[in-house]
């Protein structure tokens, strides 16, 4: 499903696409590429600091805590780069945003910040239900997002 937000003037030559390391974010990768080969591609990725984690509500002296949150954003970078790879995504088009926070909260004003004119989202449903409702970083995306917004079944291939 692509949602339509602005008027067509080019070529998308800015897709940001948040991934969870999911097949569903290797679908939507995929598709990406394909729709818009020449774009650059924003790879988005946004994990939970070890504050808002609740095994983490019990008294976490703030240095173990800041390592764990180093240890996140680390790891994700690394993820990143196979995940091109298995894709084909182009790498020297390719640029890898990490940041603490709920995915929900900031796809819509990254998105804004790095004037992507589409972000493309793998869609989570795994029933019939799952498939008429949106999940929530998805109905936030479209719903707040300024540019087109695609979104991937995760058995999308071309």
């Amino acid at each position: 499903m692509l949602v339509v937000k602005n008027e067509a003037r080019s070529a998308y030559t800015r897709v940001m696409v948040p991934i969870d390391f999911t097949i569903h974010s290797i679908a939507a990768l995929t598709f990406a590429t394909q729709l818009a080969p020449a774009a650059d591609f924003v790879l988005f990725h946004a994990y939970p600091r070890a504050s808002e984690l609740e095994l983490m509500r019990e008294d976490i002296p703030d240095e173990a805590s800041k390592r764990f949150d180093e240890q996140q954003h680390e790891q994700a970078l690394a993820n990143m780069e196979g995940f091109c790879q298995r894709t084909g995504a182009p790498l020297r088009r390719t640029t890898f945003l990490v940041v603490p926070g709920k995915p929900k909260n900031l796809v819509a004003s990254k998105a804004a910040a790095l004037n992507a004119d589409l972000v493309v989202l793998g869609k989570h449903g795994h029933s019939v239900l799952g498939d008429f409702f949106l999940g929530g970083v998805t109905r936030h995306a479209l719903a707040k997002a300024a540019c087109d917004v695609a979104v991937v079944p995760a058995y999308f291939h071309l």
